[in-house]
């Protein structure tokens, strides 16, 4: 146990993920897992599917039913900025900032894609089976799984911030009364809205469009064609709309929120909390709200709203342990479980409702934990011992006449023996029946441990008090050290005790002291052992591991201000708890050896990008040079196939048995099954005006010659860029036209001839730009 300090910000900094990967050493890979949201989340919008409500912003939270929450995504400088998220296809596809894709097939477990820009992208939404992204200077991506996306023409630079899709319509909205319609994703067309604010969202209920934005700007059109502004009776922010219930539901700022069952006429309610919603979806028969600060809140008729998170910044876990197969964590009020270390579960009015939990033990069928009053150096203090059969209720057994305040509890041949202030020692056989005992100092003890038939407490100044039966006597031995010791273990024949500015100690028989260096100047809170390891943690995020406790190693914790306060470990996996609801797990130790197969696709000679190779149940796609490497497979035999619409593959397949190296060389040349396919320009690639660029094809039979053209304006109207290219070439040096103007969107249109006179195929690229001189 520590002093009592102020809240600190938790920073999660990687992906949290459901399964572990292979590392050299496990204990270098550390994920921060949280049971709650962290409070400095903002989330910017939210989507149900799988079973599952999924809330991005700064980070990613998961709900199965929108009422309990679980942090599975953040970003500790904003560097994962997400907007908004969708589903579709069994897939969620979150977007964000610089062009920042992510998805998941479970909610849980997030992996990046590539939407081929770097603008940031606001909304998306998912309808006739293609997700649509929008954002920044016009831009839209469209992708039918979330992984493959291409660009679509918009004709506007203006913003794009919401989309939505309904009675066979896609409508965006954005900057300057932006609203745009399409039936298929691809084709655009420009609408009259009548205001020149910026339009935040819109959604589609009831056969009607609602769109809401800013000064309270709310417009409804029954085919996204005509827009009508409808009275909000509010000058605020409308960030976000759904339809649900039979009703329109729009959030905003200062926690308003408004109903309406026709989009029409609105009534204002509240959300009871002065707080900024940005998001809002209607699923699985409740509204569910996200905003700042973490705050989600939900509904069920649109009208009561119940909050459903605060943070988690008053909620300190000083202690962890590992019992039944779960991990448990009590915290005043709340107790936290978990099977995995990875979803925790939080039950709250657990009865033990001190100031403080300070330790926790397991035996004889019980738990038992030692919880206090007020700050620890304030003179005015108590304890209380709690039991409980099952972690989840717990009764207090404190003795009648009371207790010093108890920091560290133990269990170990067939007692309980807990340790605290005024030198202090309890024991008990069963967790209930308590019998003081007295070591022969008043000096205050931090931390108990059993091990190799003997008692160890330790405590201030390097107190150490030794005993063979936690009973009596107690016998002082000599430390070496003044620092106080706060933490306890017994692993591998050897005690290791923890304590301030960095100080370890380690002896074999708890009698005989050696200190030990640890090169940092932090406290050390907690320490245990396990897969032949010490593992100590402490203040400043410090993770520190030695297999003999003679020799130690910081680890990369992921954050350099976080209170680490108590570490166990389960037979895969070691598990760190500290303030603010922090927790940390290391990858397992129990995952076996992982390999790699990579290799090259190649086109015409050229390296062939956007091949989906898979082996197994992983896949990987080829880079822009036809490059590819599917990671993390274990041992075994695969059939690595490539695949890419319009194409095929030579070899098909390529049988590979990994046993104990990666595997490389495995390539594949590539091949058009029938017509022409334009390689270069690709999708959002730029040319230079003034120069020579490239144009790249491949065709499916020989050709007596091709024709090139290109089009600035959609395909409106085409310009020859040669007029007879001999069929044997397949490439062309293009002299782009000068140009000083903003740069262009344009497409490219090759017609292959099979005879002079024989139009046999013909092939339009997707759009790319022309950046002016």
């Amino acid at each position: 146990m520590k002093m009592k300090i102020a809240g600190l910000a938790l920073l999660i900094l990687l992906i949290l993920t459901s399964t572990f990967t292979f590392a050299s050493d496990p204990i270098d890979t550390w994920y921060w897992r949280s049971a709650f949201p962290d409070p400095e989340i903002t989330f910017k919008g939210v989507v149900y599917g799988n079973g599952l409500f999924v809330a991005v912003g700064n980070g990613i939270a998961s709900s199965p039913d929108g009422i309990t929450w679980t942090s599975r995504v953040s970003g500790d400088d904003g560097s994962m900025q997400f907007y908004g998220v969708a589903f579709g296809n069994s897939t969620f596809a979150a977007v964000g900032s610089s062009g920042l894709v992510m998805i998941s097939g479970d909610g849980l477990t997030w992996n990046s894609a590539d939407p081929g820009t770097s603008n940031s992208l606001y909304a998306v939404t998912f309808g006739n089976n293609i997700f649509i992204a929008v954002g920044w200077n016009g831009t839209i991506r469209t992708s039918s799984n979330g992984t493959e996306w291409s660009s679509a023409v918009s004709d506007t630079t203006n913003m794009l911030d919401g989309i939505t899709f309904g009675n066979s319509t896609f409508i965006i909205v954005g900057q300057g009364g932006t609203i745009l319609s399409s039936s298929d994703g691809t084709t655009w067309n420009s609408k009259t809205s009548g205001t020149n604010n910026l339009l935040y969202a819109a959604a589609y209920g009831s056969g009607k469009f609602v769109v809401t934005g800013l000064g309270g700007t709310i417009l409804t059109s029954p085919t996204g064609e005509t827009w009508t502004p409808q009275t909000s009776n509010t000058s605020n922010q409308l960030y976000a709309v759904t339809f649900g219930n039979s009703l329109f539901v729009v959030t905003g700022q200062s926690g308003d929120i408004f109903t309406s069952s026709n989009g029409e006429t609105w009534t204002p309610t509240s959300a009871g909390v002065s707080e900024l919603f940005y998001g809002i979806i209607y699923s699985n028969g409740i509204f569910v709200a996200v905003g700042g600060n973490a705050k989600i809140i939900t509904s069920s008729d649109g009208n009561i709203w119940t909050e459903r998170t605060s943070g988690r910044n008053t909620t300190n876990l000083s202690t962890i342990a590992y019992i039944n197969n779960a991990f448990i964590s009590v915290a005043p009020d709340s107790t936290f479980t978990s099977p995995d270390g990875v979803l925790w579960t939080v039950t709250t009015d657990n009865n033990v409702n001190n100031d403080y939990v300070t330790g926790l033990a397991y035996g004889s069928g019980k738990f038992v934990v030692t919880a206090g009053e007020q700050a620890i150096n304030v003179e005015n203090y108590s304890n209380t011992i709690f039991t409980s059969s099952d972690g989840v209720t717990w009764a207090d057994n404190t003795p009648e006449a009371g207790t010093r305040f108890l920091y560290n509890i133990t269990y170990g041949n067939g007692l309980f023996v807990a340790v605290g202030r005024d030198g202090e020692i309890l024991t008990s056989p069963n967790g209930e029946t308590w019998t003081d005992r007295d070591p022969g100092t008043t000096e205050t003890f931090r931390a108990i441990a059993y091990g190799n038939n003997t008692f160890v407490a330790v405590g201030n100044s390097g107190l150490v008090y030794t005993s063979p039966d936690g009973m009596e006597p107690w016998t002082s031995s000599d430390s070496g050290t003044g620092k106080d010791l706060l933490a306890i273990t017994f692993g591998g024949g050897v005690f290791a005790a923890v304590g301030t500015d960095g100080t370890i100690i380690t002896s074999g028989d708890g009698i005989t002291w050696t200190d030990r260096t640890s090169e940092i100047n932090s406290w050390l809170n907690g320490i245990t052992y396990g897969n032949n390891t010490f593992v100590a943690v402490g203040r400043d995020g410090i993770i520190l591991t030695s297999s003999d406790g003679e020799i130690w190693t910081e680890r990369d914790s992921g954050s350099s201000s976080s209170w680490l306060n108590s570490v166990i470990y389960s037979g895969d996996s070691f598990v760190i708890v500290g303030d603010q609801g922090d927790i940390v797990q290391s990858a397992s130790t129990s995952a076996e050896q992982t390999y790699s197969i990579s290799g090259k696709v190649t086109l015409n000679g050229n390296g062939f990008s956007g091949v989906i190779i898979i082996a197994g149940s992983k896949s990987d796609v080829t880079d822009i040079d036809g490059n590819f490497s599917i990671d993390d497979l274990p041992a075994g035999s695969y059939t690595v196939t490539p695949s890419k619409s319009g194409y095929t593959f030579s070899p098909g397949s390529q049988p590979i048995n990994i046993t104990n190296s990666n595997q490389t060389g495995i390539d594949f040349t590539a091949a058009i099954k029938k017509g022409i396919i334009i390689i270069s320009p690709s999708d959002g690639e730029s040319f230079t005006a003034g120069e020579k660029n490239t144009i790249r094809w491949t065709v499916s039979s020989k050709m007596h010659h091709f024709v090139i053209e290109y089009s600035v304006n959609g395909g409106k109207k085409w310009k020859k860029i040669a007029k007879s290219v001999t069929g044997k070439k397949t490439s062309y040096e293009w002299s782009v036209p000068k140009s000083n103007t903003a740069k262009t969107n344009c497409k490219i249109r090759i017609t292959g001839f099979k005879t002079a006179k024989k139009k046999t195929y013909m092939s339009t690229s997707k759009v790319f730009t022309i950046e002016p001189l």
